[in-house]
């Protein structure tokens, strides 16, 4: 079991793990993020590479061969680092880091159940068992160094009302689902744009009686190729999840009007603590569901 060096805080402790376990995540995600979008590069260079030579004096044409080769064969072997099981280790290894993150919450904020005197040792309890739950995966935080920050400035359920809920609400789930709105109608407008130019390249082959198909696969390939990288990247999903639990929580906030009461202040973040959660555990399934999905 992972227990806190000699001397530290158990508070501090959990918030240093969670610190590892966050990094983690963010190293694994960024992992696969760079395999796909290397991939995709990989996959286009393929296909320019074999249309550009199967229009070339000989010469070129065996070396454009063999690059389209050597690129097929790389994106084959990075492809692995996409794979379902890349996926569910990266989203095991977040669904440990916000597991740790609610408990220090919890605690700071002294609800249930941390709530009586022995509430350093039940975050200890709590904290090692959602790290032991996981740990086969633990190597991959213990190369991290725990970020020097202090602990969250919660100490009743209002400061958690402001610095936890407030903040994820305004600060991350908001801006967020405006960014993956972006990002989704960046991809489809570039793959409607390149559609469109499959579609004129046709009509201009036969108005000139030019053979301009295989500059139409190239195209396709680039199109189907970025909805492929989109759909993996679940744009579209994160948005409107991410656009919920804003809608959620900010309908926490304007219902809490103190904690003076402490069973309504115990179910106000465990209530806000559930509804991140679900967040999250959503749109990591349904990433991990997609990728089943892929051939």
């Amino acid at each position: 079991m992972t227990t806190p060096t000699l001397g530290r805080g158990t508070a501090e402790w959990a918030w240093d793990q969670q610190s590892r376990w966050s990094q983690a995540a963010d190293a694994a995600k960024a992992a696969i993020v760079r395999s796909r979008v290397i991939v995709l590069v990989l996959t286009l260079v393929a296909a320019s590479a074999g249309t550009v030579g199967s229009q070339v004096d000989d010469a070129w044409s065996k070396v454009l061969a063999g690059v389209a080769a050597v690129t097929l064969a790389a994106s084959s072997v990075l492809i692995r680092g996409t794979s379902a099981k890349k996926v569910a280790e990266w989203t095991r290894i977040r669904s440990v880091s916000e597991a740790l993150k609610a408990e220090v919450y919890h605690y700071q904020a002294g609800v249930a159940p941390y709530r009586d005197a022995n509430r350093a040792d039940e975050l200890e309890r709590r904290t090692s068992g959602s790290i032991d739950d996981a740990g086969d995966l633990v190597a991959r935080s213990e190369g991290f160094v725990p970020v020097a920050r202090p602990l969250p400035a919660v100490s009743d359920v209002t400061s958690y009302a402001r610095e936890r809920v407030e903040k994820q609400l305004n600060g991350y789930y908001r801006p967020k689902a405006k960014r993956m709105r972006v990002l989704a109608a960046r991809y489809v407008r570039t793959a409607t744009v390149a559609s469109v130019a499959v579609a004129a390249a046709s009509a201009l082959s036969v108005a000139v009686d030019a053979d301009l198909s295989v500059w139409v696969a190239v195209v396709t390939t680039f199109s189907a190729s970025l909805l492929a990288f989109s759909t993996a990247q679940r744009y579209s999903y994160q948005q409107l999840e991410f656009s919920r639990t804003a809608t959620q929580l900010d309908r926490l906030l304007s219902a809490f009007h103190g904690a003076d009461d402490p069973e309504r202040a115990d179910r106000f973040v465990a209530e806000c603590e559930r509804v991140i959660s679900v967040s999250n555990e959503a749109w990591m399934a349904k990433q991990v569901e997609t990728d089943e999905r892929t051939p």
